[in-house]
């Protein structure tokens, strides 16, 4: 009989963190799974490591040579047998009931083809210190995918004809954003998304990570298909360039001109409720990308003089700064039992 999930893990030179990373899939609430541990050709103590478990549950792939991400992943996908298929990288920490929750979730609600969990950012010592993305409606985050992902993609579950359907492109054109054009695409579709609310992840900010090591590269890529997203999605020829300008120059024109650009969206939400949140989130996406402090001042009188944009409220947050709280604080409460 087929398991209800497979959980896919790609490795690569993976040998710091891995282990714990494997123990917490293992010690899941939830039993019935496939654990699918791809070995993308490492040259470290990877295989190991993995060939030192003896659960049942764990199918060990082994590429000769290194194939990359996206082709390992998608290799993940076609050997899969769930119902669902699950997310996990090597450097991250489900909590126990991550699997369980999102299965729950997903028999509950079976209009939803993605379901996410919220996570605790997490940095290379283990000192968590950011709730992320358990913010965002379902109703509202098609629209907020399309120039953030605020998604994380470890601990991701999807229904498996739908990921089989879709997989990950490999043109070469969505390298390092791979997960994002994956959701953008499926959403596009009519599919729904929904994150719950409860951090169920540890995601670790790693700073030798794909995302941070090929950020030039990423970016330039990620703007030609951002255009390709936001015009299937809402028929708007959108001007990217905006976003690179501003960061680039903050400035209240600059301010003036992306935030202009974001309101072409507006007319096409659906509710009042959803139009609310993506003014929100829009005031939250111009502050971030504000990166010289001296403009900050700027920005808020914007929003004083904007009425779309007066959510003082939500900037007070970002302008306090959050604070860091190691592990141990923020997993208490959470769990008593979490064997990390």
């Amino acid at each position: 009989m087929n398991p209800q999930i497979s959980i896919i893990l790609p490795a690569y030179n993976a040998e710091k963190y891995l282990a714990t990373a494997i123990e917490s899939i293992l010690q899941q609430s939830f039993k019935d799974f496939e654990f699918i541990i791809l070995n993308d050709g490492s040259t470290d103590n990877t295989e190991k490591i993995i060939l030192s478990y003896t659960d049942s549950r764990i199918r060990y792939i082994k590429n000769e040579k290194n194939l990359k991400l996206i082709k390992t992943l998608n290799k993940g996908i076609e050997l899969a047998k769930g119902k669902y298929i699950a997310r996990m990288d090597a450097d991250d920490i489900a909590l126990p009931t991550m699997l369980e929750e999102c299965y729950t979730f997903f028999e509950t609600h079976p209009e939803y083809s993605i379901v996410a969990p919220s996570v605790y950012n997490m940095d290379n010592d283990g000192r968590t210190y950011k709730k992320g993305n358990n913010r965002y409606s379902s109703e509202v985050l098609p629209y907020i995918l399309l120039f953030e992902n605020v998604v994380t993609h470890p601990g991701i579950m999807l229904k498996t004809n739908i990921l089989k359907k879709y997989q990950y492109e490999d043109s070469g054109l969505v390298t390092h954003f791979e997960d994002h054009d994956c959701w953008n695409r499926t959403l596009a579709d009519g599919h729904k998304i929904y994150v719950l609310p409860q951090p169920l992840l540890l995601y670790r900010i790693n700073n030798e990570g794909i995302s941070l090591t090929h950020s030039d590269e990423r970016s330039k890529l990620l703007r030609k298909r951002q255009v390709e997203w936001i015009k299937r999605q809402t028929n708007i020829n959108f001007n990217v360039a905006l976003i690179d300008n501003l960061n680039k120059n903050p400035s209240w024109k600059n301010i003036f001109l992306l935030d202009k650009e974001l309101n072409l969206i507006l007319p096409l939400i659906p509710s009042h409720k959803v139009y609310k949140e993506f003014i929100k989130w829009k005031s939250i996406y111009l502050y971030r990308h504000i990166s010289n402090s001296l403009y900050k001042p700027i920005f808020i009188v914007y929003c004083l003089t904007h009425s779309k944009l007066s959510f003082l409220s939500i900037l007070n947050k970002f302008i306090r700064g959050i604070k860091i709280e190691k592990t141990d604080n923020i997993l208490k409460g959470i769990t008593n039992d979490c064997k990390i």
